[in-house]
């Protein structure tokens, strides 16, 4: 048995910046190095595999417009790996991705345990497969997961508004394509009404509330989790 830090919210929320932070925290106290998942860098894998990006052959692309697959535009291959721009048209790719990423944070043997970064919205229509998405459905899928694995399992849910999540959004090299953010991740989808109830499945639930500007705020409430959540598991699973 292990231990998993999965760390949601919305793009812009805050969720990279605090998994660097229980990173740091996890190493400079008990000297673990965690193996890590990003939803954001497996769905671009996959959209790279999708529309066939050749890095030599589509060099410099963008001035011809997005490659398309058959499940996703790519705006920018050449950019380095995590600050990519890209739109799904369907949610297979995501939805294969999110509840592979459940399964693995309940069942890896990783001695160092698993820090995961998440992303949640509302579950999102669309053609032949809607984005499942939502904090339910990440319920539905830590329920199912659960039988599988014994793991101990901490979810942190760094959420911000909106119009603050747009803004940040259009100041990062890493950044999401703009129109992409609005369509597919507005407000909603949130797990905070639902959160406690992963206790019932053996796990815990902690909520970071980053609707302000106070970057040195956000930084006390994270290292504040590590201290009162994260550390605790991590000697709780180490007994």
């Amino acid at each position: 048995m292990s231990f998993s830090i999965i760390t949601i919210g919305k793009p812009g929320g805050g969720k990279s910046t605090a998994n660097g932070v229980i990173q740091k925290e996890l190493r400079a106290a008990i000297g673990l190095n965690p193996a890590t998942m990003s939803d954001r860098l497996l769905l671009e894998a996959s959209v790279l595999e999708d529309v066939r990006f050749d890095p030599v052959k589509h060099e410099g692309h963008t001035e011809k417009g997005p490659l398309e697959g058959q499940h996703s535009l790519l705006f920018d291959g050449n950019q380095p790996p995590g600050q990519r721009k890209f739109r799904v048209k369907d949610g297979i790719a995501l939805n294969a991705i999110h509840r592979e990423m459940i399964d693995a944070a309940l069942t890896h043997q990783e001695f160092d345990g698993m820090v995961l970064e998440y992303a949640i919205g509302p579950d999102v229509p669309l053609p032949d497969e809607p984005i499942n998405q939502s904090g339910d459905r990440l319920m539905e899928w830590f329920a199912q997961a659960r039988e599988k694995g014994s793991n101990n399992v901490l979810v942190i849910e760094v959420d911000a508004p909106a119009e603050l999540r747009f803004t940040r959004n259009g100041g990062r090299v890493d950044g999401i394509e703009s129109a992409t953010l609005r369509d597919y991740w507005p407000d909603g989808g949130e797990l905070r009404e639902r959160g406690e109830q992963l206790k019932d499945l053996g796990g815990d639930y902690v909520y970071i509330d980053n609707n302000h500007s106070d970057f040195s705020r956000f930084l006390r409430d994270i290292e504040t989790v590590c201290e009162q959540k994260v550390l605790p598991l991590v000697v709780k699973e180490r007994q």
